[in-house]
């Protein structure tokens, strides 16, 4: 298995496919980021690429985990 570091480890592109494994989301998440330009992506003839750059700052961007607080007893 892969340690947390190396999951990370990318190159300065990645297609589609190679995004979702590194941000742990789905194709459909994927592309409707790009629709809604929320997530920049670069062609290469018919290749989506996503720059490893953007790929960080889109996961940057995301808001923090809070957890729910317990309902009272």
């Amino acid at each position: 298995m892969s340690s947390p570091t190396e999951m990370r480890t990318a190159p300065a592109a990645m297609t589609i496919a190679g995004f979702c494994r590194y941000a742990s989301i789905g194709r459909t998440k994927a592309y409707e980021l790009l629709a809604s330009k929320v997530l920049v992506g670069r062609k290469a003839g018919n290749r989506t690429l996503i720059m490893k750059e953007e790929a960080d700052r889109y996961l940057a961007s995301l808001p923090e985990y809070e957890p729910r607080h317990p309902k009272a007893a």
